[in-house]
């Protein structure tokens, strides 16, 4: 039987939907294997490094810059977003981006990508 951590773990491995989390401090903690497929990035090379850097250094979209938006534990619900993969390849897909807690805490961030094709 599964502990809940390796429960949330399979869960997490098997979406469908790129999903990559930081900690409080925008450093990648998590990606699962569709997030490393779409990004360029391996898990293991991505973790503690910063969440701009493994989306391109430059992450577009309207509303809050991506360091407040990080910081602010604000909700974005269908974003579009444009950033790039670890080759440089532009992407741009509708983003939904929510800040993770542990009680009161405000311990990280999730970003859960479309899959959806690059305009043409």
């Amino acid at each position: 039987m599964l502990d809940r951590m390796q429960l949330h773990r399979a869960i997490l491995d098997h979406l469908n939907e790129p999903v990559l989390a930081t900690d409080a401090t925008g450093l990648v903690q998590y990606m699962n294997p569709e997030a490393e497929r779409m990004l360029g990035w391996p898990l293991w090379e991505a973790v503690n490094r910063p969440v701009e850097d493994v989306l391109g250094g430059e992450v577009n979209w309207t509303g809050p810059s991506f360091m407040a938006l990080l910081h602010s534990g604000e909700c974005l619900l269908h974003q579009p977003c444009r950033f790039s993969t670890r080759w440089a390849e532009s992407l741009e897909r509708k983003l939904n981006v929510s800040p993770l807690y542990q009680g009161a805490y405000r311990c990280g961030t999730v970003f859960v990508f479309d899959k959806g094709l690059n305009p043409a």
